[in-house]
């Protein structure tokens, strides 16, 4: 199975200042990811807005739905329009005030705040980053179910990895905050 990243660009609020160009799909397989806010982030939130897939980044989680890309502006490389599916995943990510493994109920948290997160999905790869609380938001087209692929974040030499449809809030330990 063939996967083709085309972009993740960040940012986590508002739009952009100028129409980008539509979504273009080389391949049958593939998955287009955006970040809000982005120069190339345009169209693929329209196509949010006219989904009804508006969320605040705090509402946590994963929600998808298939639509016919021949009534939004998706298209495939050779211009042909058909079943797709447009995912939002919304997620925070904290450090826990403990390394390791613990048997107590860890309360203390803070938010893991960054502007380089490494990830892979899909076959692609790209950075990503959190806002002030550690929130982030993806924006996802692909011709296939998104639901369970994995997403697999790095910060340094530490990864974690997990189905898109598990993923609300991450608890890390400690040391990933550093």
């Amino acid at each position: 199975m063939r996967f083709l990243l085309a972009g993740l660009i960040l940012g986590l609020l508002g739009g952009c200042a100028h129409r980008a160009p539509m979504p273009e799909f080389a391949g049958s397989h593939e998955v287009i990811v955006r970040q809000p806010g982005s120069a190339n982030a345009g169209s693929i939130t329209e196509v949010q807005q006219q989904l009804g897939l508006n969320r605040s980044v705090m509402e946590l989680g994963m929600e998808e739905k298939q639509f016919d890309s021949c009534s939004v502006p998706v298209k495939d490389g050779m211009g042909k329009c058909g079943p797709r599916y447009m995912a939002v995943l919304n997620f925070q990510i904290v450090c826990r005030d403990s390394e390791g493994t613990v048997s107590e109920v860890v309360t203390n948290f803070r938010p893991l705040v960054s502007d380089h997160i490494e990830y892979q999905l899909a076959g692609g790869r790209g950075v990503l980053k959190t806002d002030s609380n550690g929130y982030s938001q993806l924006l996802m087209i692909g011709s296939v179910p998104l639901r369970g692929h994995q997403l697999i974040l790095t910060i340094g030499n530490q990864d974690l990895g997990k189905q898109l449809s598990e993923i609300t809030r991450l608890v890390v330990p400690n040391y990933w905050c550093r």
